[in-house]
């Protein structure tokens, strides 16, 4: 596996399941991608059903939220990257997935993320998108 290929899939891993704090309306600890969808969802209501209101200002600590938890995404997903860029492609490819294994189990079976947007307080990751 290249190291660049290696940069992606912790990304993405990151992305999806990485439990991040955001303390603006609430305390939440959840994905990046939860805090993109909101992000995206509230611009849509707010251009449809127009921005009044205290709707401006909702959409941006989403999309705040969404922009900051993605960077820091982004940021260790390269510091892992070169740290995994010294080891071999098999090595680097078996530890990639592995953890990518490990925490898409992790998410699923048990609950590590908190929002007051859910149908709980409490989820893994099925529960924070039903």
């Amino acid at each position: 596996m290249s190291v660049r290929a290696t940069r992606w899939l912790w990304f993405v891993a990151l992305f999806a399941l990485l439990p991040l704090p955001w303390m603006a309306m609430g305390v939440s600890v959840v994905p990046a991608v939860r805090y993109a969808m909101l992000a995206t969802a509230g611009l849509a209501v707010a251009l449809t059903e127009g921005a009044q209101g205290p709707a401006p200002i909702i959409v941006g600590m989403f999309v705040l939220a969404a922009v900051l938890a993605t960077g820091a995404c982004g940021l260790l997903a390269l510091a892992v990257g070169r740290l995994l860029g010294r080891t071999s492609p098999r090595r680097r490819a078996a530890l990639t997935l592995g953890f990518i294994v490990l925490a898409l189990l992790a998410a699923l079976l048990t609950q590590p993320y908190r929002t007051p947007y859910g149908h709980g307080p409490r989820g893994g990751l099925v529960e924070i998108f039903s």
